[in-house]
C-alpha cells in the first residue's frame, strides 16, 4: 500500500547554539514527526544528518561542522526529500579555547576567583568544575571570572567553559582542590624591620604548588614548600 506522511513542523531547539566543529546534540521539538522507510533526517543550513526519532513531537539530530554563524534547521520524514517548511534557528560559535587558569589550585571549600584567559570565550555563561556548573561573573572574548563551587573530593578536575547555549563544556584546562592550609606555628616569631628574616610556618594542608605568605597588612612573599607540614618563607620589609 501507499502511507501519506504529514510533513514535519519544526518549534523548538536545545540547545540553539554550538562550536563550530559540530558534536553537540540537539533536541529538536514540533510536530508531525514519523518514521518511514526513507528515514528521519534534519538540515542544519546546507548539510544533513540523520535523525533519531522519539515521538511525534521529538527529533535527536547531532549538529554537523559548519562555519560560524547562525543556521536554519529542518526536519524531513521522508528521508533526504520534504524538509519542513518550518524551521528552527541554530547558531554556530567558534570554539572556545583555555590558555591559562589563575590559580591553577585551591581548596575543596571553594568560594573564591578563578580566572580563565583564551580565546573566543565571549558568550561564556558558565565554568564547570568537573562536574559542577557555576555562573560567570564577568566575561569578554579572552577572559572569564568565575567563583569555584566547592568540591568533595581532593584532586585535579576538568576545567571547561559553557557559551552560546550549550551545555556542553568548551575549551579545556585542569584546576586542582587541594586540602585547605591550616597555619599552627611560625618559627622566628619575630625579624627586622628591614625584613628578609626566612621564617618557617608550620601546619598542615601545605600541598605542592605555588604558596604565598601574607604578613598582615605589611605585604606578601612567594613561599616555598618543603613538607605538607612546613613552608619556608621571608619575611618583607616592614614599609613595604
Amino acid at each position: 500500500g501507499f502511507e501519506y506522511i504529514e510533513d514535519a513542523e519544526v518549534g523548538r531547539l536545545l540547545p540553539s547554539g554550538g562550536p563550530e566543529g559540530g558534536g553537540t546534540v540537539v533536541q529538536v521539538t514540533g510536530s508531525n514527526f514519523a518514521m518511514s522507510d526513507a528515514g528521519v533526517y534534519c538540515r542544519f543550513g546546507g548539510k544533513v544528518v540523520a535523525g533519531l526519532l522519539g515521538s511525534s513531537t521529538s527529533v535527536e539530530c547531532v549538529a554537523p561542522e559548519h562555519d560560524v554563524g547562525l543556521v536554519a534547521v529542518e526536519v524531513s520524514n521522508h528521508g533526504l526529500e520534504g524538509f519542513s517548511r518550518s524551521s528552527g534557528r541554530f547558531l554556530y560559535s567558534a570554539e572556545a579555547m583555555i590558555f591559562s587558569v589563575e590559580p591553577r589550585q585551591g581548596g575543596v571549600e571553594g568560594g573564591y576567583s578563578v580566572t580563565v584567559r583564551g580565546a573566543n570565550l565571549g558568550g561564556t555563561v558558565s565554568c564547570r568544575f568537573g562536574e559542577h556548573a557555576v555562573v560567570a561573573g564577568f566575561t569578554n572574548r579572552s577572559t572569564v571570572v568565575c567563583v569555584a563551587p566547592v568540591h568533595e573530593l581532593v584532586g585535579e578536575v576538568n576545567l571547561s567553559v559553557v557559551k552560546d547555549g550549550n551545555p556542553e563544556g568548551q575549551g579545556m584546562g585542569v584546576f586542582r582542590y587541594v586540602t585547605s592550609a591550616t597555619m599552627v606555628s611560625i618559627e622566628p616569631s619575630f625579624g627586622s624591620t628591614e625584613g628578609g628574616t626566612q621564617v618557617t610556618v608550620r601546619g598542615e594542608g601545605f600541598e605542592g604548588g605555588s604558596v604565598e605568605c601574607v604578613f598582615g597588612g605589611v605585604g606578601r612573599t612567594e613561599g616555598v614548600v618543603l613538607s605538607s607540614s612546613a613552608v619556608s618563607c621571608v619575611i618583607p620589609p616592614a614599609n613595604a
